[in-house]
């Protein structure tokens, strides 16, 4: 199958095109880059790059013509922080720049994209909590009420996938992706210091990190990532909608434990901060995703962080 992936020298793309590649579609890498990254070029060896800018629908357009695309995965958003610090940016390019591979897909009859969403659509738990909701299961249909600008676009990109589902009977799919970890995540994203405390520990560099102990979140591996987004883009094409896809859930101090399982030499201070809160007890059902995308990780959090540290250092 003939599959473009917008914002495919990303992170997640990345993974995202090794995947697809290693199942035999063929891939087709649309980014504002002409080539990727020379340290990462290896990993696109095999896909076909296409330079764009998805702020030009027509360049999109082009692409799909030209390369008989049949199905798309949508990557291309201005990340939590960034997205922080230069709203309008983020609206140009996680809003506009999702309608229009929404509209370029419709109008060259291509049913299926899959675009990355974010637990960040959710919002503060706390609501949940009061309306009676199990915080520590979260299913995919519940109220979303997001409090940032990255979740406000992501909140926006799914409602107007179900409203081009309705309207044009596409078949969108959206897949909700927690914290990641794993090689390739830039630094000075929200979650980039996950990827720190395993690479500093590896070499046993003292660091420290402020945040509430006990408090959950759900993090996932890069590679799992990627398998979510490949597994919503091939699902079978009756299937639309918003799927939550999770990782493990535990604490700052359970991962913690499990770098220093790994690396005794792990010299992390954990200093406990009620103010330090991060995240909104990110804790999602996945059970459909599971059910009807056929998404299930394949790592555990041990086999991510060393296979983390095997990927950077191969």
């Amino acid at each position: 199958m003939k599959i473009l992936i917008t914002g495919g020298y990303g992170f997640i793309g990345m993974y995202s095109t090794q995947r697809l590649l290693s199942l035999g579609h063929e891939v087709f890498v649309f980014d504002v880059l002409s080539k990727p990254p020379s340290d990462l070029a290896a990993n696109f060896s095999g896909a076909t790059a296409i330079k764009g800018d998805l702020l030009n629908p027509l360049s999109l357009i082009e692409a799909i013509k030209k390369y008989e695309i049949e199905r798309i995965i949508h990557l291309a958003a201005l990340r939590n922080n960034d997205s922080k610090k230069f709203p309008f940016s983020a609206f140009k390019l996680n809003c506009e720049g999702t309608m229009n591979c929404f509209e370029a897909a419709r109008i060259c009859g291509i049913k299926r994209v899959c675009f990355a969403s974010s637990v960040a659509v959710l919002g503060k738990f706390e609501l949940f909590r009061r309306h009676g909701y199990n915080i520590d299961s979260l299913p995919d249909d519940v109220p979303c009420s997001p409090t940032n600008v990255y979740g406000v676009t992501k909140r926006f990109c799914e409602m107007m996938s179900e409203q081009y589902n309705n309207l044009y009977d596409m078949k969108i799919i959206g897949v909700r992706l927690p914290i990641i970890f794993g090689a390739g995540k830039k630094s000075g994203s929200r979650s980039s210091y996950y990827n720190e405390l395993i690479e500093k520990s590896s070499i046993g560099e003292a660091i420290s990190v402020r945040a509430v102990v006990d408090e959950k979140f759900n993090i996932q591996y890069v590679k799992d990532s990627a398998q979510a987004v490949v597994c919503g883009c091939l699902a079978s094409e009756e299937v639309s909608g918003i799927f939550n896809t999770g990782g493990v859930v535990l604490s700052m101090a359970d991962y913690v434990k499990a770098i220093r399982t790994i690396y005794p030499r792990s010299q992390i201070t954990i200093i406990d901060d009620p103010n330090a809160t991060t995240v909104d007890d990110t804790c999602i059902d996945s059970r459909l995703a599971a059910e009807v995308l056929g998404f299930e990780p394949e790592f555990t959090l041990e086999q991510g962080i060393k296979d983390h540290m095997a990927t950077l250092n191969s």
